[in-house]
């Protein structure tokens, strides 16, 4: 008997190739798709938490990626679900009329449920493990350093057994159900009927007669509804990651420079040979672009009994509580002469007397409540960045310069602050730069030891590989530092931001194509899943255009409730993906109304054709069949 009940099984699997290739390839494409966005995910989260010990704890910027990483990936799993959804739908009615025959003969719901499961299992059993397989394989073939935990896998391969078995069984509980459903439609027919005598006070009939259909087919309004607002929240926040711009200008010192020397050291003594290597270089050029400077490297953990005590009072003037360890984001540059007179006459218009003034403390600052964008213009038309946006209100730069003499009531050396109060508001969470005169670099040898890095830097300004190439030669085979050629990183930096761009174009085409074809589905779905319902609406009088009405009415208000809602949320998360952004790019907060407008119009498209195919399907209907058919 289990063997005369397996053959049964296959052989109806063998007789519906259509559900059976149509089934495999959506369980396939959705194991592909949750592999693919998983194994990205962890791989993502990895990185994010990479050397934390504690992974519960995290800055803001971490917390904004995974939470954006979470919501991608719990967006993914519902349109996985959803498209599985539409593709048992697809197959609905012809599982239903063979398991309706075979209920005649005879068979039982808990062998209905048998085969089902048999059926969703020998499909589920080759398609999903050949998803995680092709998933791999691509992976490895575009050299993708991920990895797929178990655990990750095991996720997955439950959640496709579980929608599939959800999704499978319906056509056995709507065969099993099928005689108190014609009994219930009956009565729920006659009721209306009679109701629909009194209807005259209404308007439209066909708005009437909607509200009623809708209340009774709740389950197909919330589906479309659902499906709608996925498509948005899913197409929307990452095709913000299309928005950006490419030819975003780089942060840091270095957008500017061809050629960079670069030496990096803990000792003092080799830190003064790679001053004299590096000035060495720029006697090779007679133009005086060669910037020098060194930079104490602000990321790195310093003791306070460490700093002296001038260094220390122009932190705690800037706003820095004392801790037993410093760990600074405080970046000290030491300019040559040349370049740090420039800066002085740069902030001349802050009634800064003495030119010779040996130190400029600048702390930036960023206004979180109105967020500006101008909060790094230290070098504002310096030969360090060119920068041509000046705000003189929205400035994020407090400038400290000028010193005291020696006295009772406060240290040596430490800076007049020109301006009386800081601005309310103040955000401290933004750098402080300290800018030195080279020569003044032996009063702070102390902070050259095992608790920091001393990073030098010679920058050359529009220069070529030519230039490269002598400058290397001169440095010879025994160097302390090391040249750089930057324009070329650029270039490829661009070519790699273009190869990103380009690939997430295509990956947000396929989502949307996939999205479009779900919203297409689901309509269409309906109105199969409903044409009996639709019959009998037709014997009550009711024509084919009234009851394409009552479908567009439906669905245009399915539309309007899924953009109230999706818009607005798809917005918020566009902001999270910004503030991700904004911490790696200097770009503004802007809406993707490009791409919003292209979802409408391209939902709306995706909709009309759905109501063009229920419009063609509504003719050639045999309304008397149908409810023959439910009798």
């Amino acid at each position: 008997m289990r063997w005369g009940f397996l053959w049964l099984t296959l052989r109806l699997i063998m007789k519906q190739r259509l559900r059976t290739i149509t089934l495999f390839c959506g369980i396939f494409f959705s194991s592909f798709l949750l592999n693919a966005f998983g194994s990205l995910g962890y791989y993502f989260w990895t990185q994010v938490h990479e050397g934390n010990s504690d992974t519960s704890t995290f800055n803001s910027t971490e917390l904004a990626l995974t939470v954006l990483a979470v919501i991608l990936l719990t967006i993914v799993l519902v349109c996985s679900a959803v498209l599985l959804h539409n593709l048992f739908a697809l197959t609905f009615f012809q599982k239903w009329h063979s398991l309706g025959r075979l209920i005649t003969l005879g068979a039982t719901w808990q062998q209905l449920f048998l085969m089902v499961v048999i059926e969703i299992g020998i499909i589920y059993c080759i398609a999903v493990p050949l998803g995680l397989i092709v998933t791999i394989a691509l992976e490895k073939s575009i050299s993708i350093p991920v990895e797929i935990p178990w655990w990750i896998i095991c996720s997955i391969f439950c959640w496709l057994l579980i929608v599939s078995c959800i999704c499978g069984l319906r056509p056995v509980h709507k065969a099993m159900k099928t005689p108190i459903t014609l009994s219930r439609t009956s009565k729920s027919v006659t009721i209306h009927s009679r109701q629909d005598k009194f209807g005259k006070h209404y308007n439209s009939f066909a708005i009437f007669m909607a509200g009623k259909y809708r209340s009774a087919n709740r389950g197909h309004y919330i589906r479309i509804v659902l499906t709608l607002i996925t498509v948005m929240i899913l197409y929307i926040p990452i095709s913000y990651f299309i928005n950006t711009d490419l030819d975003i200008q780089q942060s840091g010192l270095l957008a500017k420079y061809g050629i960079q020397y670069n030496f990096t050291t803990q000792n003092y003594d080799e830190l003064k040979l790679a001053l004299e290597e590096c000035q060495g270089l720029s006697t090779k050029n007679s133009d005086g672009d060669m910037l020098i400077y060194v930079q104490v490297d602000g990321r790195a953990s310093l003791r306070k009994n460490i700093l002296n005590k001038s260094l220390l009072q122009v932190l705690e003037k800037a706003g820095w509580e004392e801790q037993e360890i410093w760990d600074t984001s405080c970046d000290i540059l030491f300019l040559d002469e040349m370049h740090y007179k420039m800066i002085l006459r740069n902030c001349s218009d802050l009634e800064i007397e003495d030119e010779s003034a040996p130190a400029i403390l600048v702390d930036r600052y960023i206004n979180r409540t109105s967020y500006q964008e101008n909060a790094d213009n230290l070098f504002f038309e310096t030969s360090l960045v060119n920068k041509t946006i000046w705000d003189e209100e929205n400035t994020g730069v407090e400038i400290f310069c000028g010193f005291f003499e020696e006295n009772n009531t406060v240290f040596y050396n430490s800076p007049i602050i020109l301006s009386k109060e800081l601005p309310e508001g103040m955000d401290f969470s933004g750098n402080v730069t300290l800018l030195l005169p080279i020569q003044e670099i032996e009063s702070i040898r102390e902070l050259i030891g095992e608790f920091c890095q001393v990073n030098v830097y010679g920058l050359f300004q529009e220069y070529d590989e030519t230039l490269y190439g002598k400058l290397h030669q001169k440095l010879g085979a025994n160097a302390l530092g090391h040249l750089v050629y930057q324009r070329r990183i650029f270039k490829e930096w661009y070519a790699s931001m273009w190869e990103i761009h380009v690939t997430m174009v295509a990956v947000c085409l396929i989502l949307l194509t996939i999205a479009l074809v779900n919203v297409f589905s689901t309509i269409v779905f309906q109105y199969i899943d409903r044409k009996r319902g639709l019959a009998m609406l037709w014997s009550l009088g009711q024509t084919k255009q009234g009851l394409l009405r009552i479908l567009i009415l439906e669905t245009a208000r399915s539309f309007f409730l899924a953009a109230l809602i999706g818009i607005p949320v798809s917005c918020l998360l566009c902001y999270n993906v910004y503030q991700v952004l904004r911490s790696t790019w200097r770009i503004r907060f802007m809406l993707p109304l490009k791409q919003i407008f292209l979802l409408i119009v391209a939902m709306i498209t995706a909709t009309l054709v759905a109501m063009i195919v229920e419009w063609c399907c509504m003719k050639r209907q045999n309304f008397l069949q149908n409810i023959k058919d439910e009798i």
